[in-house]
Parts: C-alpha cells; sequence; structure tokens
C-alpha cells in the first residue's frame, strides 16, 4: 500500500512528466511552423541574456491544452459554506498551522451574505473554530473597532505572532499594509495596520504580499515599471534599520509579460507558489510552484495541474505546514459565488 507521502510524490512526479512533454511537443510544432518568422526577427538579434530567453519561453509555450491527471491523491471541497464563502468573491490570507485560524479576504456586505449591493469592496475577516460547540465563529472584520476574539486557538505552538499584509486601495491605487496578530491567554488580538514604506508602495498598484520564515525577506505584488509586464512579483530585504530595502523583481522563470498574482512562500524559504496568466495556462489564472537553488537562481514555474487548476481563476494557494492540505480560490459549479475558498486535502 502506498503511503500518502508516495501517492503525493507520484502526483508530482506525473505533473512534471505530463508538463514536459507538453512543453517538448508545443516547442516542437512551434519551431516546425515559425522558423522563417524566428530568423526574421529583428529582436532576436545577437547574444541573448538567460531571462530574455526564459521570457520569450514563456510567451510562446502559453497553451489552453488541459494538463490532466487521471489518478489524483487529493480530495478538494468547499470550504466552511455557512460562515466564509458568500456570492462575492473571497480569498483565503493566512491559517493557523492547524487551521483552526483563519484570515481572509471578502467582498461581504454589511455582514449580509445574500444581499445584492450596488457597490461592493473587498474586506477582511477573522474567524476561529470554536471547538466546544464544532463549528466556526462569526467573522469580524479586522478593521472595525473590535480588534480582539476569545478563542483558546493559536497560531502555533512555537510562535504566537503572526505578521498578515492586506491591500487596500488609497489614493486611487492599491498599496500595501501590515498587521500583526497575537495568540494566547484565550485571546486573538491584533494591531492596526501599517502601512508599508515608499520603497514597497509606490504611485502604482501594490497586492498581496507574503514573507519568508525569518521575516527577512518580503515578496510582493507590483504593476510598476520595470518589470516583464502586467503585475510581477519582486522581492525586498529588510535593512539593519528594520525599513525594507530597494525591492528587485524575481526574474522570468517567474514573470512573465501576463499577469502573476497572490505569492506563498513555503517554511523551506525556497518553494514558492504563485499564480500566473502567463506560462503555460489552462486559463484565467493558473497556480505555479518554482524553487529557489542555493545560487539564488530561480526554477522552471511548474503548472499544478488539473483539477487544483482549470479554466477559470485559481489563485491564493497556501500550503499547510504538514504539507497535507491547502486552500486556494477559485469557481467551480457547486460554488456559492463569483469565487469561492476550497480546501484540498491530500489523501
Amino acid at each position: 500500500m502506498k503511503t500518502k507521502n508516495q501517492s503525493k510524490a507520484n502526483y508530482m512526479n506525473h505533473v512534471k512528466l505530463l508538463l514536459g512533454a507538453f512543453l517538448l511537443l508545443n516547442s516542437l510544432i512551434l519551431l516546425a511552423q515559425f522558423p522563417q518568422q524566428i530568423s526574421d526577427d529583428p529582436s532576436l538579434d545577437g547574444q541573448k541574456s538567460d531571462d530574455e530567453l526564459a521570457y520569450i519561453q514563456n510567451t510562446t509555450a502559453t497553451s489552453t491544452t488541459p494538463i490532466l491527471i487521471d489518478d489524483v491523491p487529493m480530495k478538494i471541497e468547499l470550504f466552511n459554506p455557512q460562515q466564509i464563502n458568500t456570492i462575492y468573491e473571497d480569498y483565503c490570507l493566512s491559517t493557523s498551522a492547524d487551521k483552526s485560524i483563519v484570515i481572509f479576504c471578502s467582498e461581504i456586505y454589511n455582514g449580509n451574505r445574500h444581499e445584492i449591493p450596488k457597490n461592493v469592496s473587498p474586506s477582511f475577516y477573522i474567524t476561529s473554530f470554536d471547538k466546544s460547540l464544532s463549528r466556526w465563529d462569526y467573522p469580524v472584520n479586522l478593521e472595525s473597532e473590535q480588534r480582539l476574539i476569545i478563542s483558546d486557538n493559536v497560531f502555533s505552538n512555537h510562535k504566537k505572532t503572526k505578521e498578515i499584509f492586506i491591500w487596500k486601495e488609497d489614493k486611487n491605487n492599491f498599496d500595501i499594509f501590515q498587521m500583526t496578530f497575537t495568540s494566547g491567554n484565550n485571546i486573538i488580538s491584533w494591531t492596526e495596520e501599517i502601512k508599508l514604506n515608499s520603497m514597497i508602495n509606490t504611485k502604482y498598484n501594490e497586492t498581496g504580499a507574503c514573507m519568508n520564515a525569518d521575516a527577512s525577506t518580503l515578496y510582493f505584488v507590483s504593476d510598476r515599471p520595470g518589470g516583464f509586464g502586467g503585475k510581477d512579483i519582486w522581492a525586498s530585504d529588510k535593512l539593519s534599520s528594520g525599513e525594507w530595502g530597494k525591492p528587485y523583481n524575481l526574474g522570468s522563470k517567474v514573470n512573465t509579460a501576463e499577469d502573476e498574482e497572490s505569492p506563498f512562500l513555503l517554511g523551506d524559504n525556497a518553494t514558492l507558489y504563485f499564480s500566473s496568466k502567463g506560462h503555460n495556462t489552462l486559463g484565467g489564472y493558473d497556480i505555479f510552484s518554482c524553487t529557489l537553488s542555493d545560487e539564488g537562481l530561480w526554477s522552471n514555474a511548474e503548472n499544478l495541474g488539473s483539477p487544483i487548476n482549470s479554466k477559470n481563476d485559481d489563485l491564493f494557494y497556501l500550503l499547510s505546514t504538514d504539507e497535507k492540505s491547502a486552500f486556494y480560490s477559485t469557481i467551480k459549479s457547486e460554488g456559492i459565488g463569483k469565487k469561492d475558498i476550497y480546501q484540498i486535502l491530500f489523501e
């Protein structure tokens, strides 16, 4: 009998083999069909850098051909539909190690999950699982005057604080703000949001951010100039002063001419999950992973494949610490709204 780890490893091996075969076949077709166009393109004259070559590969390999895995060792289910998911767009931003605390973004309108308003704006919420009643508590808006909830859950057994990044419209563009959460003594509390410095926030749009395990590097999304097109994923290292330093683009192995969104870094400080409309998507945003080498180079982006990815937008992938489950947002026929939060259970 296969163990859970063996099944999961086999799944990822299937993804890599099928994806590799697909990309090879797609590249051969392109080369056979367009040799003259490539040779006549003046933009391809001369020596190309690794980033330029990877960029060309990314923009030509995009396809809507499904990448299917026949024997997928996982179960995907709508997460807590009674309390969290609404008729609008819902995204999971962060969870505790045991998934008993969930922080999420939703377009809940005045607390009414089923009212259709004229104008909707996203807000950020926290909910905690009540073990004594075996149910989730009603979500609390993080920007309300109430900045604590009663709960015996904690973010982890090793760390009582957690930094969360939200994005808000500020002066006609979106900026990133940080909030610090503390759990313990049957209380979960959080600070007011603090706007990140001008190295991170600009006159352009900044959305979606995460930090590495020791909080020394911030990964975030921005459509500022200097990227590969649209929204890119950037990084900034923390200076000795505690401020964030000059950002740098993660390069063409991660970013494409299309939009990238919702970065999430595993605790190993090397495995990055993110969503992209570029690379080889099945349609809209797909979820990809890249690995950072010891030399500081990112591997090629790998599509997580179907049934996780679909022809619809698939975003905000959060893998649990033990890698046995994950959250993400997508659109499915059994869903409640525009985008719902789903939980993946790896079997």
